[in-house]
């Protein structure tokens, strides 16, 4: 059993301050302390300036490097994403490439050429700048990934996390409806590891994309497996799950500004099991940091937020039932027809004891021509299907390919008729059957 912790911060806007703003900044680093807090991994899903009043402060990467020297942060375990504050949306070349793809783009096809990625990644200078400021202890991201794939994986002992640039198509006309290119995604989720729990990594959440766009991603995590979702933007905490498809946890900001929560978000997951937790913990102006009472409706404790993503799996296991009951109903028709060869001319009590039949000297031709032929045949798809069969099935298996094998040397090879040859295993009429 592992037990992974993270910390999840977003919408930092560090260069905008305040009273209260420089308050709740200071007092986290103490709060974390205090609360021993120590996390596995970080995630920041973008926002670190805020556009209109200007660039990146220098210390921006330090407060980031300060957060994880307090979760005792093991080295490269913080993973970050662009926020729409963080790029020029104005960018001349950016906005024409945007404006040109647009017109034509299909969530069903989800291609971008290189070249549009290179012109839209020019709006990304000072993000790139930005990246280059930070020691290379915590940071595991790509310096230069993001200018012809904007989305990528980096592979951990634990997860898949898919680096997601969801300011892609951002432009001062278009601030929400977006795309993020399917085809770019579908070649990224080729690469998953299957063994592990993916999180997808974004600063704007499943809301901002266009309808299209979302209904073809909830396809691609379906066959893929992508059950986590982390993301910042609305300057608020939320914990739910998207189409019943996959959990989504979207963290407030880091500065003081009414309507919103300033928080952070704690979450836990048991990589064996699929079982999890998220506490947020906020700032309460002119007082401290907290846990947050109510970021549940549904537990008894509704300052935790539970889940669990192998509840996703029913439509898996559906499906692989589902394979299973079509592979059982062509075994089962093929072994009756067996059965009714045998009846009739096989070698049972009934016939040999008639002493007018006919039956016993078609039997060995009915071996040959119906019995061996759709034996094999059955042993070719269970083989074929081998994933299918748990080890029980699998050992029925190969005692029914043991007796077909004894079988065709009495029938087809003379003078090597086997008298212990192995017999026919009833269990194979079981194979396939559902538990329930």
């Amino acid at each position: 059993m592992a037990k992974i912790k993270w910390i999840h911060f977003s919408d930092l806007h560090l260069n905008q301050t305040g009273t209260e703003t420089k308050r709740l900044r200071k007092k986290l680093i103490a709060y974390l302390k205090r609360m021993n807090i120590v996390c596995d991994y970080a995630f920041c899903t973008g926002d670190i300036r805020y556009a209109p009043d200007g660039e990146f402060p220098e210390n921006s990467s330090r407060e980031i490097e300060k957060i994880c020297e307090t979760i005792h942060l093991p080295d490269k375990r913080l993973f970050l994403v662009p926020g729409n504050h963080d790029i020029d949306r104005k960018e001349e070349n950016r906005v024409k490439a945007i404006n040109k793809i647009l017109k034509s783009y299909d969530p069903k096809t989800g291609k971008i050429s290189e070249d549009d990625l290179i012109n839209i990644s020019k709006g990304k200078k000072r993000f790139f700048d930005f990246l280059n400021t930070f020691s290379d202890r915590y940071i595991n991201i790509s310096k230069s990934q993001f200018v012809t794939k904007p989305h990528y994986i980096v592979e951990t002992k634990e997860f898949n996390i898919i680096h997601v640039d969801s300011t892609l198509f951002y432009t001062a006309k278009l601030q929400e409806n977006f795309v993020l290119g399917t085809y770019l995604l579908y070649e990224i989720l080729e690469k998953l590891n299957p063994d592990k729990i993916t999180i997808f990594l974004t600063h704007y959440s499943f809301d901002f994309l266009e309808r299209s766009e979302q209904r073809e991603l909830i396809a691609l995590f379906n066959d893929f497996n992508v059950r986590l979702w982390l993301a910042g933007h609305e300057h608020n905490h939320l914990a739910r799950t998207q189409w019943d498809c996959f959990y989504e946890f979207q963290c407030g900001n880091l500065l003081l500004e009414n309507g919103a929560t300033g928080c952070i978000l704690i979450g836990e997951i048991d990589t064996d099991t699929g079982e999890g937790s998220v506490q947020v913990h906020a700032w309460y102006p002119q007082a401290d940091w907290g846990i947050y009472p109510f970021v549940s409706s549904k537990d008894a404790d509704r300052s935790i937020y539970t889940f669990n993503i192998n509840r996703f799996k029913t439509k898996e296991i559906t499906l692989e039932n589902k394979r299973r009951e079509k592979l059982r109903l062509q075994i089962f028709s093929i072994l009756e027809e067996n059965r009714i060869v045998f009846e009739t001319y096989g070698p049972t009590l009934e016939n040999r004891t008639n002493i007018i039949s006919e039956y016993a000297d078609n039997w060995d031709v009915q071996v040959n021509k119906v019995i061996l032929p759709n034996s094999k045949r059955i042993i070719d798809l269970l083989r074929n299907n081998i994933e299918l069969l748990n080890m029980e099935e699998q050992r029925v298996l190969y005692k029914y390919e043991q007796h077909i094998n004894g079988l065709e040397k009495n029938h087809l090879i003379k003078g090597k008729f086997e008298i212990d040859a192995p017999q026919f295993p009833s269990e194979i009429y079981n194979i396939l059957k559902s538990e329930d």
